[in-house]
């Protein structure tokens, strides 16, 4: 199985889980679905290219707010 699978399944298993625990009504139940859920997702997201740095997504980001901050004074 590879990591994509298992985060997959991982989410899917916290996805039953929490359904379970609410038509139970257990808030312990569907928290541990909860949990579950978000560590797969976080194991999805790891999995992610994140560019050489690891910040490619907002690279630069800085400056476009900083641009956007000047041009609103520039008004």
């Amino acid at each position: 199985m590879s990591s994509a699978d298992t985060a997959s399944a991982k989410k899917a298993a916290g996805q039953l889980q929490k359904d379970q625990g609410q038509l139970q009504q257990s808030s312990e139940l569907h928290q541990s679905g909860q949990t579950d859920f978000d560590q797969g997702q976080g194991m999805q997201n790891a999995d992610n290219e994140t560019g050489a740095s690891g910040f490619s997504a907002v690279a630069g980001a800085k400056d476009v707010v900083k641009d956007k901050l000047e041009d609103r004074k520039d008004v």
